[in-house]
């Protein structure tokens, strides 16, 4: 909760009132707090409206995103994506292993090769 005034401002400006003795000073000093409340509502008010606002967005961006991943040709679509990805992927690593067992297997050849002559 966002106020203009701590507690305490409030607190102590009651008792303020409390122990003035002319009552024109009484009359202006609640005329005063009864301001700073009036502008702490309308301060609450306004931030309120924004937050709400921001919410709206947000809700209506969640309702968008959520109508996106229920259709069922995204989904449809998305799959065959991952599908061929996970194929790349795995062509990929298959290769990577041949190269790497093709390198090992002539390092192992220089090696025998230099150990024999």
């Amino acid at each position: 909760m966002v106020v203009k005034h701590s507690k305490e401002y409030y607190l102590t400006a009651n008792k303020n009132l409390s122990l003035k003795s002319s009552s024109n000073d009484q009359i202006k000093d609640i005329s005063l707090l009864k301001t700073d409340i009036d502008s702490d509502i309308f301060s609450l008010r306004d931030s309120n409206k924004k937050i709400m606002e921001q919410i709206n967005v947000l809700e209506s961006d969640n309702y968008r995103l959520l109508s996106k991943i229920n259709n069922s040709d995204d989904k449809h679509a998305g799959s065959f994506g991952m599908y061929h990805d996970s194929q790349d992927l795995y062509i990929t690593k298959l290769l990577e292993n041949y190269l790497l067992f093709i390198v090992i297997c002539i390092i192992i050849y220089k090696i025998y090769k230099s150990l024999i002559i």
